[in-house]
């Protein structure tokens, strides 16, 4: 900056320029101003009264250097007095404003010849008002420096517009003036071919001259902004990183720098706003940020999209008729609620007022939607144009798009379509089709999903495809099991173009035929993944299913699935799960969970009232959880997911019911219910709700069910108890880990063992149980007819106190052959008891859990006498105990025992030293039979019984 304006004198002139009126209020203005800055107020009386001349004295010397410019700058807009403000920024030399300038140029262009709204500016801010405003407010100047803002929505929704549209705001002074200098703005797929950069040069890539003055631009990084979109494009993936760079002029792979810069790691005072399109794509970025403030762009409400036919049809009448129209078919308003979606459709029935057509236009799916798009867009431009050319044009187009969405290409240069044979002539007519639109000095599709559907018909133009593009198995194989999100919608089109009826409808407006055999290689490439024992991604064979709108396919297709793993996020994929699960007509095992992506600390901002309420909003619990979906659709999904006659195993692990339980237990009470297993962990399943759970154990043919991570309390339990007492109860196993019990429970579930003859595992593990409830335990063990095989008490507080009353029920009970006491302060006096109990004749124990208990290499002699007299004990563990050489030592000899029946020890080897790991290995080579030695033996088998995911 040239130093002469920041001089007194030069500050005068321009106060001097003030009317009397804007002098007084730049007065008023100042009082506040400096508070934005953290800085020191100048007292009002010396401002108050001094003159042009005093007053720029006083802020010269109370705000030096640059300071007193910036003050001055925002003073300037916030009286009005923009043309003052650029001849300062001018007559400065402010980089700054040479960029605000750079960008201003370029954005103004980009709104005008690619945004193509088809309505008014002025429109088009008053239906973004409420996003645009929180999105001032959330970098405002009180606000902390280094803020994330997340803009997130559905393709089509407008998030990219929205970001044009600030970006080009900024840079002409009217939106966070005097908050930030300078504003970079990154569509991020156009670095895909970009291998190694830097964030300098990222940033000269919009503007040359930057390379001069990079050090000043960066100087202030609290007053810098990095808007980021397109991630949907970009042809690599982001993750968290440890090798992240921390200077701006550093070169490093392209993907480092992003991360860099979105984990704050490079540039951390610096503030970020990225749009993103849905869960899926949030998923994996939203991990890299830190404490991002997150904004949804709703759909059209029914009052704005009324406003946007009215702007986009001059005539009123015509207006008219179209809304009418949309609104009378519920599949097409319901697409009208994206703008993008709403323009093709406006597009469409303009095409036709223009023709003298009727109105014509389906959306029962979205392939039918684009294929509506598509031949109302050939009935108007190719009316005069053969079949043969018809063929030729649209299949050029077609193989550039199957190109470039199996090689993440979606920026194409005038030689990318030459080469394709796409013509100059041909460029004009897409882009008068709104097919494609201009990016600077190249080209994209309109939009993903529009490069998406035209390569899915790629396929359909011969019976067999050109291996360089991918065939359809390749295609299902990348979406279903090799998590290629890109692809995705790709192959909903597939599976929707193969719809008779849409065929049909191409056909008959194209002028040439396309291939039938598309759904016989789906078929096939499907059976041949199952075949192999592929891991596929459900929802979205679901949602590719559902586009084919052809039930008998989709049953055969379900019927290769005998078990499903499900996790649901979105309101949309719990209702094309509902719809799918009913035509599972083979299935018996289904494992389930429908919670939110968000954690408890992010916050999405509520604009209901400005758009659509068809975004499904959980109640999110304590935990994390969210709840089912309330009104009708609970039932429905219940009934589904129920429905298969083969169904044994329902695992709804981390789903959070609140008062839907009562419909799951009226359901499973249905004569033709057949769910045997029922795991429930943690699904927010309160007291109050054991009482339906009671008639289920009672009436039902339920053989296994888990409750586990639900605080269903002492009272909960005596419920439950009421149901295994009954004589028609046939439940086997019963998981009641971290259920918030006590030594009462211990009580109830003890009356219930006398008459209960069904229950042979029972899982109490992680309650305040403490000794006084292993009495009680106990009392019904000791019985010899008590039925009870496994229990599993880990971490309930016992002391060794407790072991005199397991080890009689050890002996007492010969039907008792797993004990799991794992985590409790059982001591070597505890060991010592329970070894004596192992030699007992009568003792019949298979599995002893000891690990994580405090014990020393004492105990080591009474459980190597154990390990030599208990014919029936297999499984022991030890884990997480360090036993010194001379403990471990004893054990090996009692390992090394002919009279020795262990085959599985639980242990840590990598807390014992190299001397005793020697012994143990010696051992574990001669042993005969085999001995396995492991750490965390039975953690996998009881994650499974308990229906907890593994980590």
């Amino acid at each position: 900056m040239a130093e002469s304006y920041f001089s007194e004198l030069g500050l005068v002139q321009y106060l001097g320029r003030l009317t009397y009126e804007e002098f007084g209020r730049f007065k008023e203005l100042l009082q506040c101003e400096p508070l934005k800055s953290q800085l020191p107020p100048i007292p009002w009386p010396e401002i108050n009264s001094a003159s042009e001349e005093e007053l720029a004295r006083f802020l010269v010397g109370h705000y030096p250097g640059r300071q007193v410019w910036d003050m001055t700058l925002s003073l300037l807009l916030q009286i009005d007095r923009k043309d003052l403000w650029m001849q300062v920024q001018e007559e400065m030399g402010n980089t700054s404003f040479a960029y605000r300038k750079q960008m201003r140029e370029k954005f103004q262009q980009v709104w005008e010849r690619e945004t193509c709204l088809q309505v008014p500016d002025e429109f088009y801010k008053n239906t973004m008002r409420p996003q645009y405003t929180w999105l001032c407010n959330a970098f405002a100047h009180q606000v902390a420096s280094g803020v994330t803002a997340v803009l997130f929505g559905p393709e089509g929704i407008g998030k990219t517009t929205l970001l044009r549209r600030l970006m080009l705001d900024w840079a002409e002074g009217t939106l966070w003036e005097g908050r930030f200098m300078f504003v970079f703005f990154f569509a991020v797929y156009e670095i895909n071919s970009v291998v190694e950069t830097s964030l300098a040069e990222l940033v000269s890539r919009d503007w040359p001259g930057a390379s001069a003055v990079i050090g000043e631009m960066f100087s202030q990084p609290e007053r810098t902004l990095f808007i980021l979109d397109g991630f949907e494009k970009l042809n690599f993936d982001l993750e968290i990183r440890t090798d992240l760079c921390t200077k701006w002029d550093q070169r490093q792979p392209t993907p480092v720098i992003l991360s860099s810069l979105l984990q704050k790691e490079l540039l951390p005072e610096s503030s970020l706003l990225l749009g993103l399109r849905n869960a899926r794509e949030m998923i994996p970025i939203h991990y890299l940020l830190k404490q991002p403030k997150d904004i949804m762009i709703f759909h059209f409400s029914n009052i704005l999209l009324e406003l946007y036919f009215s702007q986009f049809f001059h005539v009123p009448e015509h207006a008219s008729a179209a809304l009418e129209f949309v609104q009378s078919r519920l599949d097409l308003l319901s697409v009208c609620n994206r703008p993008i979606f709403c323009r093709m459709t406006c597009r469409c029935l303009k095409w036709q007022l223009e023709s003298g057509d009727y109105f014509r236009m389906s959306a029962h799916n979205i392939t039918s939607f684009y294929v509506s798009f598509l031949t109302s867009a050939f009935k108007r431009r190719y009316l005069k144009c053969s079949p043969d050319q018809n063929r030729a044009q649209l299949q050029s187009l077609c193989m550039l798009a199957a190109h470039g969405m199996w090689t993440r290409m979606f920026v194409f240069s005038c030689g990318d379509l030459a080469r394709f044979g796409v013509s100059s002539v041909d460029i004009l007519l897409w882009l008068g089709l709104d097919i494609l639109q201009p990016s600077g000095q190249c080209f994209i599709f309109r939009d993903l999903a529009m490069q998406s559907f035209l390569a899915a018909m790629f396929y359909f133009f011969n019976e067999s495809t050109d291996a360089a593009f991918g065939s359809v198995a390749q295609l299902v194989s990348a979406v279903l099991c090799d998590s290629q999100s890109h692809l995705f919608v790709e192959g909903v089109f597939v599976y929707g173009l193969t719809d008779e009826t849409t065929r049909k409808e191409l056909e008959t407006s194209l002028g040439f035929l396309l291939s039938k055999n598309k759904k016989l290689e789906i078929m096939q490439a499907l059976t041949c993944l199952r075949e192999r024992g592929e891991a596929m991604s459900l929802l979205e064979l679901f949602q590719g299913l559902m586009e084919t709108r052809d039930e008998a396919f989709m049953g055969s297709v379900l019927d290769l699935f005998e078990e499903m793993s499900l996790t649901i996020c979105e309101m949309d994929h719990f209702i094309v799960a509902t719809s799918c699960l009913e035509h599972c007509r083979r299935l018996r095992t289904l494992r389930l969970c429908i919670h939110t992506i968000f954690q408890d600390s992010k916050h999405i901002w509520d604009l209901e009232e400005h758009g659509s309420n068809r975004t499904f909003r959980g109640h999110r619990g304590e935990d994390g959880s969210t709840c089912m979906p309330s009104g009708d659709y609970e039932r429905e999904f219940f009934e589904a997911v129920l429905r298969s006659p083969y169904l044994r195993q329902v695992n709804l692990y981390g789903t959070g019911f609140e008062e839907n339980v009562t419909i799951l237990c009226d359901t499973l009470m249905k004569p033709d219910n057949t769910v045997e297993d029922l795991m429930l962990g943690k699904c927010n399943i309160l007291t109050r709700h054991c009482e339906s759970f009671s008639f289920v154990i009672k009436y039902q043919r339920l053989r296994c069910l888990s409750l586990v991570d639900n605080p269903i309390g002492n009272r909960g339990v005596k419920l439950l108890c009421g149901g295994l007492k009954d004589p028609n109860c046939i439940l086997n196993t019963l998981m009641l880990s971290y259920c918030c019990l006590t030594q009462v429970a211990c009580d109830y579930i003890a009356q219930a063992l006398r008459v209960n003859r069904s229950l042979s595992l029972l899982d109490m593990g992680s309650n305040f149980l403490e000794d006084v409830g292993a009495v009680n335990l106990c009392k019904a063990l000791r019985q010899p007819d008590c039925s009870l095989q496994e229990l599993w008490l880990p971490g309930c507080y016992f002391t060794s106190g407790c072991c005199e009353v397991f080890s009689e029920a050890m002996t007492c009970n010969g039907n008792l052959k797993t004990l799991k006491l794992g985590g409790n302060k059982i001591q070597d006096s505890g060991v010592k008891l329970l070894c004596e109990a192992l030699q007992h004749p009568k003792c019949g124990l298979q599995t002893l859990g000891l690990d994580m208990c405090p014990l020393t290499s004492d105990c080591c002699g009474d459980l190597a006498a154990a390990l030599t007299s208990c014919p029936s004990l297999r499984r022991l563990s030890l884990d997480w105990v360090a036993f010194d050489y001379a403990g471990v030592e004893a054990l090996c000899v009692a390992l090394s025992h002919q009279d020795c029946t262990l085959e599985l020890l639980g242990l840590d080897k990598a807390l014992l030293d190299e001397d005793s790991q020697k012994l143990l290995e010696v051992v574990v080579e001669k042993r005969v039979p085999p001995l396995t030695i492991t750490h965390q033996p039975w953690l996998s088998e009881e994650y499974q019984l308990r229906g907890v995911p593994e980590l």
